[in-house]
């Protein structure tokens, strides 16, 4: 018998749409369909910015099937940013998003 447990995020419908601002760079969450939930990044990723990504992402795709994180604007990723990719990976998968 395996026990385990997994923290559940809801996502605030006024949330959608707001941007953030963590150091160099900028994460807004939209819906472009009842099911798909675009991140959009902008400026830099690094050490000092990368687990808010992967929160603000957390944060907003609970109810999502499908996740597309907008890179286009990134001016740097380093390699804090390579690791806030993975988990942003590892919770897509425990949430079924794709």
């Amino acid at each position: 018998m395996t026990i385990s447990t997994s923290r559940v995020f809801r996502p605030d419908p006024e949330s959608i749409g707001k941007r953030e601002e963590h150091h160099r760079a900028v994460f807004e969450a939209r819906r472009d369909a009842p099911s798909t939930v675009t991140v959009a990044v902008e400026g830099e990723i690094d050490a000092s910015n990368s687990r808010e990504l992967a929160g603000y992402v957390q944060r907003h795709i609970a109810d999502a099937k499908h996740v597309v994180l907008d890179l286009r604007l990134v001016d740097f990723l380093g390699t804090a940013g390579f690791a806030a990719l993975h988990n942003i990976n590892v919770i897509c998968c425990g949430s079924d998003a794709t």
